[in-house]
């Protein structure tokens, strides 16, 4: 019979003999788990790689049809919009008063229909990278200019006064012409929207040496912005009212446009408003390069 002193060793033996069985069995353990997580990250990549052409394909199919519909939206708005001006100029005989007025309507709403239609554009466009933008030396005066004479007799008919203030010393920029006026026609659009009958909207330049930027503001004596809508003012699709009674139409891109536009001539835009009070929308532009901050300021 074994004594207790054997037992013991023989107890001992057995734990050491485990003690080296338990790792052998963890390695393999853990190196099954490893191959395991090796095939799944395979299967992953392949997958993340099957998503990444399926968005690729995506992106060109967008860009394709935003192209197809610039064309086949623009065409027969520009048709309308020709004879309603050939018609409200009289070309093909004189109107009277009832005609006149319809076929005014007809026009501006053309005309708004145009403006959102681009919009609509002008964003796929950016999302899909395909929206052209042509720099070179612009004078901003008569960029300004051209705006306001286009928008004035949507003041004229609101009864607003719309005043013009044009710094002498404000220098060529290099710019899109055709972009800035775009964004301008967007600002002082919305200026004459929200400000009611007998007020003022007004555009001005400014050059600041120092920084070499002009800066464009266009102030009206309107409605005013809540301070709780000011954060998403440049949003897409945000309307301040979203409410199906809501005064002022629009699709809430014309601000987001912008704010795109001026981050593409490496400015910024930024507003101050105050409810019941009006607003400044403020666009600045680097003379010639980039202001170095791509951030929109709302104070």
């Amino acid at each position: 019979m074994p004594s207790k002193r054997a037992a013991r060793q023989s107890e001992q033996g057995s734990v050491i003999r485990d003690s080296q069985a338990a790792p052998s069995d963890d390695i393999v353990e853990l190196r099954a788990q490893f191959e395991l997580a090796q095939a799944r990250l395979r299967q992953y990549d392949d997958r993340v790689g099957q998503l990444h052409e399926r968005l690729e394909q995506g992106e060109r199919l967008k860009a394709e049809f935003v192209a197809t519909m610039s064309h086949e939206l623009r065409t027969p708005l520009n048709v309308v919009l020709g004879f309603a001006s050939l018609l409200a100029d009289e070309a093909f005989g004189a109107l009277n008063k009832d005609q006149a007025e319809a076929c005014q309507k007809v026009l501006e709403s053309s005309e708004r229909l145009a403006v959102l239609v681009n919009d609509l554009l002008d964003v796929g466009r950016l999302e899909a990278g395909t929206l052209p933008f042509h720099f070179g030396p612009v004078d901003v005066a008569s960029v300004v200019h051209d705006v306001v004479d286009h928008m004035r007799p949507i003041a004229t008919q609101k009864s607003l006064e719309l005043k013009l203030e044009l710094a002498e010393d404000v220098p060529e920029l290099t710019a899109d012409g055709d972009r800035l006026r775009q964004i301008l026609a967007h600002l002082l659009d919305n200026a004459l929207k929200f400000t009611d009958q007998g007020g003022q909207v007004g555009v001005r330049t400014r050059y600041d040496r120092l920084s070499e930027a002009v800066t464009i503001d266009v102030w009206d004596t309107g409605i005013g912005i809540p301070a709780e809508a000011m954060h998403r003012l440049f949003e897409r699709f945000y309307q301040v009212d979203s409410s199906n009674t809501r005064l002022y139409g629009g699709t809430g891109l014309g601000l987001a446009v912008v704010k795109e536009f001026a981050e593409r001539h490496g400015g910024r835009v930024s507003v101050e408003s105050k409810k019941g009070d009006g607003s400044t929308f403020s666009l600045l532009l680097p003379v010639n390069g980039s202001l170095g901050s791509h951030e929109m300021l709302i104070s």
